[in-house]
């Protein structure tokens, strides 16, 4: 099932959350965003690898399995391979750029933060689990901008007063 946001309640005290092994221990948006950034440059290698996005298509089921292997192995493994098979470079990267426009958009609505013990297994959760149940149909939304360099979601309200539930990250 596909979840949405909900706000954030003032109130409520942090609970112990178990070390992630990347820069950033507490799983929030902010941090999820910076690590998810982070690795978007990196799967580029600064820009210099920028297959174009398959804008108006969702890929196979045997990309989509293929996909959910290589991100699985990215966020799970203690070394980071950077290696994208050229052939699942653009919907590796369409996946990154769905998870990093649901990250901004709930850093912007106050969204209730992750419930994933670590990023690795958020960004885990939002490229593979998430997208699989319904993050991809967010995909067929996105159109390139008018430079061509990136996509931009063409709903232009989206998030706005989705507050029935978190990503829970499970």
């Amino acid at each position: 099932m596909c979840v949405f946001m909900e706000r954030n309640p003032r109130n409520k005290k942090p609970t112990k959350k178990k070390k992630s092994p990347l820069p950033y221990e507490a799983v929030t948006w902010e941090n999820l965003k910076m690590q998810g950034d982070s690795m978007y440059i990196l799967l580029t290698k600064n820009g210099k690898i920028a297959p174009p996005l398959p804008f108006g298509q969702l890929p196979s089921v045997i990309t989509n399995l293929k996909c959910d292997e290589f991100l699985g192995q990215l966020w799970k493994a203690k070394r980071i391979r950077l290696d994208m098979p050229p052939e699942l470079a653009p919907w590796i990267l369409a996946r990154m750029t769905v998870a990093l426009t649901w990250i901004n958009t709930s850093i912007a609505h106050g969204g209730k933060p992750p419930t994933a013990k670590t990023i690795e297994d958020a960004l885990f959760d939002l490229t593979v689990k998430e997208w699989n149940e319904c993050l991809f149909l967010l995909w067929t939304g996105f159109v390139p901008t008018t430079d061509g360099k990136s996509a931009r979601l063409k709903v232009a309200n989206f998030g706005k007063g989705l507050d029935t539930k978190s990503f829970s990250g499970n």
